[in-house]
């Protein structure tokens, strides 16, 4: 194994991102997204090592887990408010929301075949959801 340092990555103004909280790679578009504590997504292409687009995933609380579905259709993020947004990834559109956790969210996941989402919250609360 070889390790290679990357550029630090840079947000669509060129400033470098503040603090990265979690990441995600999805092999099939060769993008990495990185979650920073300014609770943006962006969406960093690992072949030009280039930013592609920023999603603001939230204005008022801290966003704690990020999951990506195979397809690169959908992007899942979960905040400290226990709630759960689903945004494509094309344009970055608010698809879907909930809010059935009584917890910060910490953790998601999308099964394989993009059929459900799974998250978890701190108190170890968890909700399957049909795509």
């Amino acid at each position: 194994m070889s390790v290679l340092k990357a550029p630090a990555i840079k947000g669509v103004d060129g400033a470098s991102l503040t603090g990265i909280t979690a990441m995600e790679y999805n092999p099939n578009l060769n993008q990495l997204l990185a979650l920073g504590l300014d609770q943006r997504v962006t969406y960093w292409n690992l072949q030009s090592q280039e930013v592609l687009r920023q999603l603001q995933a939230s204005y008022e609380v801290e966003v704690n887990a990020l999951a990506t579905s195979m397809d690169g259709e959908l992007v899942v993020v979960g905040d400290d408010s226990g709630e759960v947004k689903v945004f494509t990834n094309v344009d970055c559109r608010l698809a879907h929301i909930e809010n059935v956790h009584s917890a910060p969210i910490s953790a998601i996941a999308v099964s394989p075949d993009n059929s459900l989402i799974v998250t978890a919250d701190e108190v170890g609360q968890m909700f399957f959801w049909r795509l």
